[in-house]
């Protein structure tokens, strides 16, 4: 079927091909682009959280706790602020006070925590075993889908490092009396010193970016499905000029010499005419479909001066065939009177023959 188009439709077909191939192959290559950067994007800001709290955290282990080393335990409620994981948190919600920060969620999600709220829940407590199965394992990143949005997190352990940590953790009699009566003793003790305990965890909104790369990347196909388009609308309508309608007159004329005679083409009227006429000006030009449709002239000429030479053969022949017949017809024209002079002769009476 396809070696039955036109040139100009097997050309507009195949460019088609080419453009629904590339436009595809556009979009899945930008696609899987730009998902990269996304992920890329929502890591960057979820390292740089994660480095800007712990810089607090830092700041309050080497700096402001070891002003309250000498708390009064004398002080019946527990002060939470002097434990730099409380610190974090507090700090962190008040970064998640503004609307464009709220979906952000940060948690030093422990096994077994002194604050409730630090408990981790079944993907936290993965995490943290995933670190003490593995000490060479320092960060875990991916995506969760948590309150009906997909979060990117970045997730590192947390480990007992410091023994003055102990203090609270180890075992509820060695603790202050007013973390008990804060806490209870029921969590947040049995911590050895060195032991992974919990996993820091910081998750970043992911949706908005992602939209964002959907959204640049079906305007970047967009654009290029525009351009290829015009292309194809420029390529068709070169080719229609340029090839097209030159090949026509040459078509033309070669349908006429095969059907018709070269007398008869120039004298078939106003059709003939045209299409020579056509050809005489593709002839002018210097490209390669100049130069073959002056070979096509050359050629034509020569078929016509052929046929030319077999036409007056052919008459010759006629005139020649034409006067013997001639002849012949009145050599038997005489002989038909003779014959009938004879008979008219042979049947008179015998005396008008003395």
């Amino acid at each position: 079927m396809f070696k039955q188009l036109k040139l100009a439709h097997k050309f507009t077909l195949i460019l088609s091909l080419v453009f629904l191939g590339s436009s595809l192959l556009s979009y899945v290559s930008l696609s899987y682009i730009q998902k990269q950067t996304a992920e890329q994007t929502v890591a960057e800001k979820a390292v740089v959280l994660m480095d800007t709290l712990n810089s607090l955290r830092t700041h309050h282990v080497e700096e402001i706790r070891p002003l309250m080393d000498d708390e009064d335990e004398s002080i019946a409620e527990f002060i939470p602020q002097t434990v730099p994981s409380y610190v974090v948190r507090e700090v962190f919600e008040q970064f998640r006070q503004t609307e464009a920060s709220s979906r952000y969620l940060y948690k030093d999600a422990t096994l077994n925590p002194t604050n409730p709220r630090d408990q981790a829940d079944e993907f936290e407590s993965g995490l943290v075993a995933q670190f003490k199965a593995d000490s060479n394992v320092d960060e875990i990143y991916g995506f969760r889908h948590l309150n009906g949005e997909s979060l990117f997190y970045i997730a590192r352990p947390l480990a007992v490092n410091q023994a003055s940590c102990l203090v609270c953790h180890s075992t509820p009699e060695a603790a202050p009396k007013n973390l008990i009566s804060t806490y209870g003793s029921d969590g947040g003790f049995g911590w050895q010193l060195n032991e992974i305990v919990a996993t820091q965890v910081i998750y970043v909104p992911a949706r908005q970016i992602f939209q964002a790369a959907r959204h640049n990347t079906l305007l970047a196909v967009s654009i290029f499905v525009g351009i290829f388009a015009l292309v194809l609308l420029i390529i068709n309508k070169l080719l229609k000029q340029a090839v097209i309608e030159p090949l026509q007159p040459m078509a033309q004329v070669a349908k006429y010499l095969s059907e018709e005679s070269s007398e008869s083409l120039h004298h078939s009227g106003q059709t003939g005419e045209e299409e020579f006429e056509k050809l005489d000006k593709v002839a002018h030009q210097g490209d390669e479909l100049g130069q073959l449709a002056r070979i096509f002239q050359r050629m034509a000429r020569v078929v016509y001066s052929r046929e030319q030479d077999l036409r007056n053969q052919f008459q010759n022949v006629l005139n020649e065939v034409q006067e013997k017949e001639d002849g012949s017809r009145e050599n038997r024209i005489y002989l038909q009177q003779l014959l009938a002079r004879s008979k008219e002769i042979r049947q008179r009476p015998t005396s008008d023959q003395k």
